[in-house]
């Protein structure tokens, strides 16, 4: 029995050529494992694999499962106060090749007009994961899972600013087009202010929404 509609929300962004490598791997995993069928969850498998790269199941991952899955976590639940309207399609902390785990979101969702506000919430869903492991962890939280957030979130901040003219000091500019070091002092200021503000709000936001983030965390790890 299969998902139709959660099938097609996996594979949204796949090419013909990746769907026809999902029904070869999907049949060649059902007969290397001496299997009567192809399940949902091996289709579902399959695409991952494709999509993130193949699971790691190197014995000494296992340590890293629990900070991921509270990493994980605060990016879910954040995202989901903050941007009810996007649908997160996955969560998962199965190691792969590409990263430790992931939330993923369905493409469909992403719009390309964007507000102050949509860019600002997005800063604050990006430092989630590691202000999540700093709340359970404290100093041990600060590790080099969220260095792809950070790069995200502080190249976010800066288009809003340099080049969609959104920052209140920086007023409506865009160098985009421009040569040279112009405004520089002046974005890296409102860049300063854009992150440390996400930050704080973030810190609150994870505090308030704690027992969700870990309840998530533990089902997550289950």
């Amino acid at each position: 029995k299969f998902d139709k509609e959660k099938i097609l929300t996996y594979i949204a962004g796949m090419t013909g050529a990746d769907l026809q490598k999902v029904a070869r791997e999907s049949s060649l995993f059902v007969f290397r494992n001496n299997l009567e069928y192809i399940s949902q969850e091996i289709v579902i498998e399959q695409i991952n694999t494709i999509k993130y790269g193949s699971k790691i199941t190197h014995k000494s991952i296992g340590k890293l499962m629990q900070s991921t899955a509270i990493h994980e976590a605060g990016h879910a639940v954040i995202s989901r106060v903050l941007m009810p309207e996007v649908k997160i399609e996955q969560i998962t902390v199965t190691p792969r090749a590409d990263a430790l785990g992931f939330v993923s979101y369905d493409r469909d969702t992403n719009y390309e007009n964007v507000t102050r506000e949509d860019i600002k919430n997005k800063l604050c869903v990006a430092f989630a994961g590691r202000e999540a492991q700093l709340k359970k962890y404290g100093e041990e939280g600060f590790d080099s899972g969220a260095s792809s957030d950070l790069n995200m979130a502080t190249k976010y901040a800066h288009y809003a600013i340099a080049s969609l003219g959104m920052g209140d000091s920086t007023g409506y500019i865009n160098i985009s087009e421009l040569s040279g070091n112009l405004f520089e002092k002046e974005i890296e200021a409102e860049l300063k202010l854009w992150l440390n503000e996400a930050q704080e709000k973030t810190k609150n936001l994870v505090e308030k929404h704690w027992e969700t983030i870990s309840t998530l965390a533990r089902l997550l790890e289950e």
